[in-house]
């Protein structure tokens, strides 16, 4: 795993190509929010409209575990590659898609695509910079996530006002081939040492069996179904049995994709629950505020597109900010606390949001809001990266990412 033989250039290319993945992916999932209300209007299913994000969701966190685990196995660029590729299909397919259903399932295809591909950048990441240097750079990535929040909903919007929704899936394969060349012909396959090379297909086949009833039922929950209905009530509960036979399984396995190691780390486990409750906050956040402006106050696509522009436009800076700062102190557990007071004062005012609530104060706690998610954004790789031996990378990052999708989804 040694980098040594890397020249500037080469890295500094690596580098823009993992930024243009990890922004391939996360403009995908802000720019299909604002272009939602036009697709299902032109495919005719209404009774289908959660079913697009929910489906991405939940293929892409199924398969962030597994992949991590491939890619500590496999190599991680052989891995990447099939990430890309899959989004790409997955993106073709959806703009040509004749049905919502057909929509649905190729979104799913994009899903498992982007999974791959977000777990692959972070642990590239890692392979690439030592831990004191990782904060810096791993804030430089991720803050990808705070552009594509800011471009993404604003292209959107653009786009269904000018253009046919079909674009904002085409869109995505220039920016993928750009970015698969670089990965491609550039990246050296990096290769987790002293890894066994068997994978945990019990495992595996334990947790899509654990999750898939309870994403189901997070989304299903008050709107198909009442939360004490018997489908839900029953979808929670087979899914906590299957997570037991998964912890099980996982105690047993060779090379398990989730370590239950990582648990008993303290510094992981909480590192766990930051990237679960920032991702939580911040989807939720894009989900509702485009949609308040388009529904309460009445703007056009484009306008309630940019609306989230000042939360991102204060991500994008406290991320990148962040992880120069962690690189030069080594220390994190402030920036945690300062984080999460700036998110629970920043939701709480955009809770009280009414149709009379100047524009001004809504950029203010949008501001608010976006440097608290921002602060945490790079942390969460960098702790748990720095806490496992670099043999467990590619897990420990998907680990990350799997929780963080999680919190998405609930969210």
């Amino acid at each position: 795993m040694k980098t040594k033989n890397l020249s500037t250039t080469k890295i500094t290319l690596i580098l823009i190509g993992l930024m243009a993945s990890l922004l391939l992916s996360a403009l995908d999932s802000t720019i299909v929010g604002t272009a939602m209300k036009k697709m299902v209007n032109d495919l005719q299913g209404m009774e289908y409209y959660a079913w697009p994000f929910t489906i991405y969701m939940l293929c892409a966190t199924i398969i962030t575990p597994v992949s991590g685990g491939l890619a500590d196995i496999f190599g991680r660029k052989p891995i990447f590659i099939v990430g890309i590729l899959t989004f790409l299909t997955g993106s073709a397919l959806c703009g040509m898609s004749q049905s919502m259903i057909q929509l649905i399932v190729f979104r799913g295809i994009q899903g498992i695509g982007g999974g791959i591909l977000v777990t692959s950048v972070f642990t590239v990441v890692a392979d690439l910079f030592p831990p004191a240097k990782r904060g810096k750079y791993m804030g430089m990535v991720a803050s990808m996530y705070g552009l594509s929040s800011i471009i993404g909903p604003l292209l959107g919007g653009l786009i269904i006002d000018n253009l046919s929704w079909r674009w904002i899936f085409y869109i995505n394969i220039p920016v993928g081939i750009f970015a698969v060349a670089i990965i491609a012909f550039i990246m050296p396959n990096f290769k987790s040492e002293g890894r066994k090379n068997s994978v945990d297909y019990t495992g595996t086949f334990a947790m899509i069996l654990a999750l898939v009833p309870m994403l189901l039922a997070f989304s299903w929950g008050g709107k198909n179904y009442s939360w004490l209905s018997v489908q839900i009530i029953g979808m929670f509960i087979f899914s906590f049995i299957m997570l037991a036979i998964f912890v099980y399984c996982e105690s047993k396995a060779q090379n398990p994709i989730i370590p239950l190691s990582f648990f008993r780390n303290r510094s992981i486990s909480v590192t766990l629950v930051v990237a679960f409750l920032t991702n939580g906050i911040m989807f939720a956040s894009i989900m509702y505020i485009p949609y308040f402006a388009q529904g309460i106050i009445g703007t056009s696509a484009t306008t309630s597109g940019s609306i989230t522009m000042p939360m991102m436009l204060g991500l994008l800076l406290a991320s990148s900010s962040t992880g120069v700062l962690i690189s030069k102190t080594g220390k994190s557990k402030i920036f945690v606390f300062v984080a999460f007071a700036l998110m629970t004062i920043g939701t709480g005012l955009l809770s009280t949001m009414s149709a009379d609530t100047p524009y001004f104060k809504v950029i203010f706690y949008m501001i608010i809001l976006g440097l608290g998610i921002g602060i945490n954004m790079p942390i969460a790789n960098t702790n748990i990266q720095n806490s496992v031996p670099q043999r467990q990378i590619g897990a420990a990052t998907s680990t990350v990412q799997f929780f963080r999708n999680i919190g998405s989804t609930i969210g």
